[in-house]
C-alpha cells in the first residue's frame, strides 16, 4: 500500500510539473511572438503616434527634448539634448522595440535610434537606418520603462545629461533627471 501512494505521489509531481513547464513554453512562445510581430510589451505609445521626449518634465516643461543634430538624416548624425521645439528633428515614434525618427517615410525607409559601437556605459547614441547592418551599429532596440528610454540588449538608459547640444549617451539606470523622458504629444 505504501509503495502505490509513493508511486501515485510521485506522479502527480511529475504531471504538475510537466503542467507547468507547457504553460511557461506557452508563455514564452507568446511573448516572442509578440516581439516578432513588432509590439512591444513596455512601450507606452501606440506605433503610429508621434511624441517629443522630453527630458526631465518634472521640473521643467520646456525641455530640454531628445533630437537629431541639425536635422539631418544621414547614417551615424548624433542624437543630442537639445531646446524643445516640436521640430521633425525631434518627432519620435515606437515600432516595436525601435524608436523611429526623422527622414523615415515608405518611399526611403525608416531612421531610428542606435548606439554607434556595442551597448555599454559610455557608448554614443546616433540615428541610422532602421535595417543597418549590425556590424555597423550595435543596437536599435528599445523600451520606454518608469519615465526612461532603456536599451533592450543592455539594460542600459539613454542619458541626455550635460549642455545643450551634447550627444546623448548610453549609461547605467539611475532615474536621474538626465533618464527621465516624459513623453509629449
Amino acid at each position: 500500500m505504501t509503495t502505490v501512494l509513493s508511486n501515485l505521489c510521485v506522479k502527480n509531481v511529475c504531471a504538475r510539473t510537466s503542467s507547468l513547464f507547457s504553460v511557461l513554453t506557452r508563455a514564452r512562445i507568446a511573448l516572442g511572438l509578440a516581439i516578432l510581430l513588432g509590439f512591444s510589451l513596455c512601450s507606452l505609445i501606440p506605433s503610429a503616434n508621434a511624441a517629443v521626449f522630453v527630458r526631465d518634465s518634472r521640473t521643467s516643461v520646456q525641455g530640454p527634448c531628445l533630437d537629431v543634430r541639425s536635422a539631418a538624416t544621414t547614417s551615424g548624425t548624433p542624437i543630442q539634448n537639445y531646446t524643445c521645439n516640436a521640430g521633425v528633428a525631434q518627432q519620435w515614434f515606437f515600432e516595436g522595440l525601435q524608436i523611429v525618427g526623422i527622414g523615415s517615410n515608405g518611399t526611403t525607409g525608416f531612421n531610428c535610434i542606435w548606439t554607434s559601437g556595442f551597448p555599454a556605459v559610455g557608448t554614443r547614441i546616433v540615428l541610422a537606418p532602421c535595417n543597418a547592418p549590425s556590424a555597423e551599429f550595435s543596437d536599435s532596440r528599445w523600451y520606454y520603462f518608469n519615465n526612461q528610454i532603456v536599451n533592450y540588449y543592455s539594460g542600459l538608459c539613454l542619458d541626455g545629461s550635460g549642455v545643450i547640444g551634447m550627444q546623448a549617451t548610453l549609461q547605467t539606470c539611475k532615474g536621474s533627471p538626465s533618464q527621465t523622458w516624459a513623453i509629449r504629444s
